[in-house]
Formats: C-alpha cells, sequence, structure tokens
C-alpha cells in the first residue's frame, strides 16, 4: 500500500512537471471516454437496464408464427386454450392497444389506452398505487366497465386525486368505473392513459375467431427453473393439438416466445449497438495516441529509468510505475469527460426519437458512474502498458554512456509509434467511410420517390367511437350511418378556405399502423392452411388518389356509387399485380376474403396504381397493397388527409372547428403535416448519421494529431541526418520530401487498411445502408481525399522545421 502511495505521489509530481503533455493527454482521453460514456448511459438505460417489475429476466412476450405470414398477433381463444392447458409459466396474459375519447366538461381528449385481461398486472407482480386492479370475473361477459389509471393520467389530469377511485369516467359515451391507479413503474405496453377491462367486449366479432390476430399481445412469466427453449416446446404442444381440431385456422401455426425487454427495444437494438461500436473506435483511437504520447515521453525519460534501474529498481517495478502515471491520467481524463458526459447526454436525447423506449431514463447515475471509472481504469492499462513494457527494456549500461535518448531504442519505439499512427489511420478510414454511406443513405431515403406528393399536406386522425355508433357492421344500418357521420366530415372540412381537397383512409400513411388480410383467388388451387396468400389492406375515400395525388395507371378510381348496395370494388398496387398476376390482366378478376365478419367477402379488382410508400422508407414491401372504397368497409378510427394551400399546421383549428361542427365529442389527434411524419420516421436514420459523423470527425482530429506527432517525432530524430544531408548540399525541397513522403506512407498504408475493413465489416452491415451500395466509390474518393488533405495540414509544421534546420549548428552540437 505505501508503495502504491509512492507511486502516486511520484506519478502527479511527473505531470505536473509536463503540463503541457498532461493536458493534451487528458483531453484526448476525456473525448474518448466521455463519449463512450454518454452512448453507454442511453444502450444502458434503452436496451440493458432491466424492466422495473419483480424477476423481470422470467417474462416473456407471447405469439403466433404462421408459415406464410411470419409473426402474428395472438388469437383470443387460442390465448384461452394456451392458458388453460400450459405447464411452463405461473401465468399469462394479453392486452390490446387502443384509443379512447374521454368526454369532459372541459372538452373532448383523446387518450392511449390497452385492454388487459385480469392476470395482466399478476402477470407483472405490480401492486395498484391506489385501489385495486381487475379481478378474474372482470373477463366474463357481463362485468362492468371498469378503467385503471395510469399514474400520469392520474397526477396530470385529476392533480393526484386520492378519491379517484369510485369516480366514473366517460370513454367512447361509455361509463367506466375508475377501480385503482396503476404504479409509476408499469411501462409496457408503452405510453398507455387507461388500462380497461376485456369483459364487456368478450362477445366481440374480432374475439371468437381463431383465425382473427387483430393486435393482442401475450406475456407470460416462466415459472422458477423453467427455461424459454421448454416453454415453448410446451406451448407448441398446445398449438398442434389446436391444429388437429381446428385445421382450417391453426395449420402450421406455433408459438414466438421473446424477453419482454427485446421485444420492447427490438426496433432500436441494432441502431444504438452501432453507435456504441462507433464510440468504442473513439476510445480506441484515443488511447492509441496517448500511447504514443508516452513512447514519446518515454526517449525523454531514458535517462531518468536508466538510473533508476542502476540503484536497484527491477523492471516490474519500473512498470508498474509507469502504469500508475497512465491510470491517473485515465482517471483524470474520465473526470474530464464525465463532465463532457453530462453536458453531451441532453443532446443526445434531444436527437433520439420520441418514441424511444425509456427516453426519460437516460441519465448519469450510480452504475454509470461505475462504468465511467471502470473504462478509466480499463483505459489507463490498455494504452499504458505498451509504453510501459517499451520503457523498462532499458540497457542501464548502453544509455550511461551514450548520455543521449536518440538511439537504437529511440527509433525503436519511432517504429512502434508508426505503427499506432496508422491504426489510428485505418480506423478514421472506417468511421468515415461508413458516415459517408450513412448520409449517402439518408439523404437517398429523403429524396426517394413515395410514389405520391407529400407537400402541402396535413394529417391528423379521428376515432368515431361511443353509443351512437356502437355495433356497427357490414351491410348494417349502422355502417350507413357511420359513412354518412364521415361524408358530413368531409363537407365540413372542404367548406374551410383554402383546401383543395381532403379525404379519409383507415391507415394513415407513416403513422405505424398495418392492417392486412388473407385472401383467396377463385378458379386457383386453394392454398394449405396458414399459407395463405396476404397482402395489405386499407379503406379509402373516393377522393383519397386524387389527394394524395396517386395516378391511376390502369381501370378506375372509386366514386359515391360504390357503396354497400353495390358489389365490394378494390384497388391494387403494381407490387400486388407482379405477385399474383404476372401474366394476367388483373382488372376484372376477384378475390375473397377469410374474413367470417364480411357476408360479401368476394371483391373485383377495378383499378391499379403504382407502388406507395405509406411507412418504412428504404424498405422493400414484402407484400402488395389493396384499396377498398371506405363506404364498403368503413372503421371506427380513420385519418384525414388534406391537401391545402399555404402553411398547413395554420388549417388545424379550422378543422377542428368543422370535425366539432359534426359531433363535439370527437377529439382530433396527431395533427402533423406530412412532411413531418416523414421526417419523424427517418428519425432514427438521422441519430446515427449526426451521431456517428460527429464521432467520425473527432476520429479525424485525433488521427491528425498523431499524425503530426509522428511526424514532428520523426524530424527530432532525424535532424542529424537531414543537418549531414544539407551540409553535403541537399536541397530543401528534398529534405521537405523526406517529411511528405513520410506522411504519405502512414497515410496511404493506413486508408488501404481501413478500406479493407470497411468492405469487409460493411457486408454485416447493409441494412443501414439503404439505397447506396456498401462499396460506394464516390465515398471512397471523398474519404482518400480528406485523409490526404488531413495529412498535408497535419505535415505542414514538421516540414517547416525540417528545412529550416541550420545543418553548422546540427553539425556541432
Amino acid at each position: 500500500m505505501q508503495s502504491l502511495i509512492s507511486d502516486l505521489r511520484y506519478a502527479v509530481r511527473g505531470l505536473l512537471k509536463s503540463p503541457g503533455f498532461a493536458c493534451t493527454a487528458v483531453l484526448t482521453l476525456a473525448i474518448g471516454i466521455g463519449s463512450t460514456t454518454a452512448i453507454f448511459s442511453v444502450v444502458y438505460a434503452v436496451l440493458l437496464k432491466p424492466l422495473p417489475y419483480p424477476d423481470s429476466e422470467r417474462l416473456y412476450a407471447l405469439g403466433e408464427l404462421r408459415p406464410s405470414s411470419g409473426e402474428l398477433a395472438l388469437a383470443y381463444p387460442d390465448y384461452l386454450d394456451w392458458r388453460a392447458n400450459q405447464h411452463s409459466f405461473e401465468d399469462i396474459s394479453v392486452y390490446r392497444r387502443d384509443t379512447f375519447n374521454l368526454t369532459a366538461n372541459s372538452g373532448p381528449e383523446h387518450l392511449t389506452g390497452a385492454f388487459v385481461s385480469a392476470s395482466y398486472f399478476h402477470v407483472l407482480r405490480l401492486k395498484p398505487e391506489l385501489g385495486r386492479t381487475f379481478e378474474e370475473r372482470n373477463d366474463l361477459l357481463g362485468s362492468p366497465y371498469l378503467v385503471v389509471l395510469s399514474d400520469s393520467l392520474w397526477r396530470r389530469r385529476f392533480g393526484a386525486d386520492p378519491k379517484i377511485v369510485g369516480r366514473t369516467l366517460i370513454l367512447n359515451d361509455l361509463g367506466y368505473e375508475v377501480v385503482g391507479v396503476a404504479p409509476k413503474d408499469l411501462t409496457d405496453p408503452g405510453q398507455v392513459d387507461v388500462y380497461v377491462s376485456f369483459g364487456p367486449f368478450t362477445d366481440s366479432q374480432y374475439l371468437k375467431l381463431r383465425d382473427s390476430h387483430v393486435g393482442l399481445h401475450g406475456i407470460g412469466r416462466l415459472k422458477p427453473g423453467v427455461s424459454p427453449v421448454q416453454a415453448a416446446a410446451d406451448l407448441n404442444l398446445i398449438c398442434q393439438d389446436l391444429a388437429q381440431r381446428y385445421p382450417d385456422t391453426n395449420s402450421g401455426e406455433r408459438a414466438t416466445l421473446k424477453r419482454l425487454l427485446e421485444r420492447a427495444v427490438s426496433d432500436y437494438q441494432s441502431t444504438l449497438w452501432l453507435l456504441f461500436g462507433v464510440v468504442g473506435i473513439v476510445l480506441v483511437i484515443a488511447c492509441a495516441n496517448v500511447a504514443g504520447l508516452l513512447l514519446a515521453r518515454g526517449r525523454d525519460r531514458r535517462d531518468e529509468l536508466a538510473v533508476r534501474s542502476a540503484l536497484g529498481a527491477s523492471r516490474s517495478r519500473i512498470v508498474l510505475q509507469l502504469l500508475t502515471e497512465s491510470v491517473v491520467l485515465a482517471v483524470l481524463g474520465g473526470g474530464v469527460g464525465l463532465l463532457f458526459t453530462l453536458w453531451s447526454i441532453d443532446a443526445i436525447v434531444a436527437l433520439c426519437p420520441p418514441d424511444l423506449p425509456r427516453l426519460d431514463q437516460i441519465g448519469v447515475n450510480g452504475f454509470i458512474l461505475g462504468f465511467a471509472l471502470l473504462l478509466s481504469a480499463g483505459t489507463g492499462i490498455l494504452f499504458g502498458l505498451l509504453p510501459a513494457l517499451k520503457a523498462s527494456r532499458t540497457d542501464v549500461n548502453t544509455t550511461l554512456k551514450e548520455g543521449d535518448s536518440r538511439g537504437s531504442a529511440g527509433r525503436g519505439r519511432f517504429h512502434t509509434r508508426r505503427i499506432l499512427v496508422i491504426a489510428q489511420v485505418a480506423l478514421t478510414t472506417v468511421l468515415l467511410f461508413g458516415s459517408g454511406l450513412l448520409i449517402q443513405s439518408f439523404e437517398a431515403l429523403q429524396t426517394a420517390s413515395l410514389g405520391f406528393n407529400p407537400h402541402q399536406m396535413l394529417t391528423a386522425q379521428i376515432k368515431v367511437a361511443g353509443l351512437k355508433y356502437e355495433n356497427f357492421s357490414i351491410d348494417s344500418a349502422r355502417s350507413v350511418e357511420l359513412v354518412g357521420v364521415f361524408n358530413c366530415m368531409l363537407d365540413a372540412i372542404r367548406s374551410v378556405p383554402g383546401v383543395r381537397t381532403v379525404a379519409l383512409t383507415t391507415i394513415t400513411p407513416f403513422s405505424s399502423e398495418d392492417d392486412e388480410e388473407f385472401f383467396t383467388i377463385p378458379d386457383r388451387p386453394t392454398p394449405k392452411a396458414g399459407e395463405e396468400p396476404l397482402s395489405n389492406f386499407k379503406s379509402v375515400t373516393p377522393n383519397f388518389f386524387g389527394t394524395m395525388q396517386i395516378p391511376i395507371l390502369r381501370g378506375r378510381s372509386f366514386n359515391d356509387e360504390d357503396d354497400l348496395s353495390k358489389p365490394r370494388v378494390i384497388i391494387v398496387d403494381q407490387d400486388f399485380v407482379n405477385q399474383f398476376f404476372p401474366s394476367q390482366d388483373p382488372i376484372g378478376q376477384k378475390i375473397s376474403f377469410f374474413d367470417e365478419s364480411r357476408p360479401n367477402a368476394s371483391a373485383t379488382i377495378v383499378g391499379i396504381v403504382p407502388r406507395v410508400i405509406q411507412d418504412k422508407i428504404g424498405a422493400e414491401p414484402s407484400i402488395g397493397q389493396m384499396y377498398c372504397p371506405l363506404a364498403q368497409d368503413p372503421d371506427l378510427v380513420v385519418g384525414l388527409l388534406l391537401r391545402v394551400d399555404g402553411n398547413p399546421l395554420s388549417y388545424a383549428e379550422s378543422v377542428k372547428k368543422a370535425v366539432a361542427s359534426v359531433d363535439s365529442g370527437l377529439p382530433i389527434f396527431n395533427v402533423r403535416t406530412m412532411d413531418t411524419a416523414i421526417a419523424e420516421s427517418l428519425e432514427t436514420q438521422h441519430l446515427s448519421v449526426v451521431l456517428v459523423g460527429l464521432f467520425a470527425v473527432v476520429s479525424l482530429l485525433l488521427a491528425s494529431i498523431g499524425l503530426y506527432g509522428i511526424l514532428a517525432y520523426s524530424v527530432v530524430i532525424r535532424t542529424k541526418e537531414i543537418g549531414i544531408r544539407l551540409a553535403l548540399g541537399a536541397q530543401r525541397d528534398s529534405v521537405a520530401r523526406l517529411v511528405v513522403s513520410e506522411a504519405i506512407i502512414l497515410v496511404g498504408t493506413g486508408l488501404v487498411l481501413g478500406l479493407s475493413l470497411a468492405f469487409v465489416f460493411g457486408r454485416f452491415l447493409t441494412a443501414f445502408f439503404l439505397r447506396v451500395a456498401p462499396s460506394d466509390f464516390s465515398t471512397l474518393f471523398i474519404v482518400a481525399a480528406v485523409l490526404g488533405f488531413t495529412g498535408l495540414v497535419a505535415g505542414y509544421l514538421p516540414v517547416r522545421r525540417a528545412i529550416g534546420i541550420d545543418p553548422i549548428r546540427t553539425l556541432r552540437e
């Protein structure tokens, strides 16, 4: 312990004697450690931090898998069979996301919500903050309308009223009794305002059908000692039994299990790990830079270390002393880096998509502080070990006899520093090349043809719900009434000055919503159960295509006569045609739906439109798109699409008033321009572009510092050689070429190695490089030019110093 304290004191004194070296090393390390800690704080909060539930590692998301269509939501009858017959879980539950209109004296408010089974809170092992949660009898038909409020809604809307339990809230025109307030730790299924019991809705058609996979998500808690593999096998035995009993709906289906945490963060997992890998490269470059500084400092300390060896210090003792100095540097760098972390986290959070899970939990806590401390200590050992071993190899006799540090050992350290600089250039090349590809990919996504004109458009959503509109179904008077309400809304909005056209759709573009339909094509072999063709599906009003400015390639558009009294018609996109009618004329062809709730389940194709990107830009659609007249297949939730003059957002209040003139109890929500919706859909890519680009610039700065250091060092150890060359008549231009050629060799070698690494790793990162080749030559040329210019800048001062050497003074010395 005494020797450690002595080493620490000696290290501090040594650093104080070399303030320039100490400040350079500390700032370099602060950049690397601070950046790594900042990104790790995001990775930890989003990906690694356990969910706030007891034994959360035993919580799994459950779903079904069908060979023809991939993962599916749970069918409610299948869930009931799973729960009754499984042996691997303590219990399982289901929930379904939905939205609710809250009616109050202050006006209607749109709320996010979820229907949850009674076992939901039991599976998560969460107790309510107030009141109670649901009981098993609340899952039965005939049970009362009950609601559990989220902690955030309770505090925001009701001022944390402790007497809220027992009150009645009007949700979707129905009276719900508040039975409890959920704990604030409840984060699944995301941002939810209200949790509603299943019971009153168990006679709904979509909960009766085994082939109805409409948004039910399962959660199960494994029994202690049961593995996920065993649980999957257990559920799949039940699936096999159901397939035998119900071959038309369950053939080929099997269960899927995924950790609940992994399911919650799956959309952002790859992006965050990419950023962590990138910032790790920056840290390695910073370590290599400081290692080069230590090697140069070791040359100046040869005499000191030789004297210590002569006085009896062992090699291990010298290595330990030098490593102590490195760790002190790293801890100082970590301290400064932590300040950088605190400053940068807010900027990173501002760049993150607003729907990033647990965004509000990103910050510096005890775990992050511990990570920063361990990272600092590990970094000190990483960059200090090689210089320490090199310095401890000092030949005592040779050093004391020569009295000069510019010998063979100095040249050995010079070659090691060259390798470190080449490594820095290579890693910087990887980051620059990757950043260039991401920028090109992002620009390509921003300018991609969407198949429609998104400018001058306002979008919003409306949920038409309540007793006035309940129990509507196809071919019923209620559906006609609902369509009439929609038409009144359209007429009211059209009357707003400046509105050119307006349309409704059941799936709003770039809303992360989807609807898929299984179907068959008459006169073709009936597909096996579980292998039925699938297509995206949405209902639209006749002026949808005109409002979106989507051309009709063939056939006709919808018109006002396409209602429930007429045969069903559909319009399909070119992808649908290519997949199902590659060599036939699709106009006039019929398809049949599997939806048992539709008495008239066949439809005729009357038109073809081009592919329209309405969700993920850059992702090639795996299935086609069908459009149906809204009057023939209405829904309670619709999207408003307006094409207007001037600023679209300036029409928001007028549109709200127009809707209120039809029904004052209907709030509109998610009001934004189409351009904003598109930009928000690209926020994850934007985060990658900005941060990877920033880290690439930082790595370029660090590499240029390292390159400058090695070139300056080269001039120092070759001072006598240059002096002799000049004395013998060498031109100063030739001396400049010596330094420049050194820079070319270092940058060129690093560039070749870096591009080789970039091409290799680029093959595994193609998911990030959308619409651009991983071996793009324009990016390669730009990277080479940037590194070449950096080499020239870094070599400027060393060249000036080299050509300024006085040969007479050098020979005298």
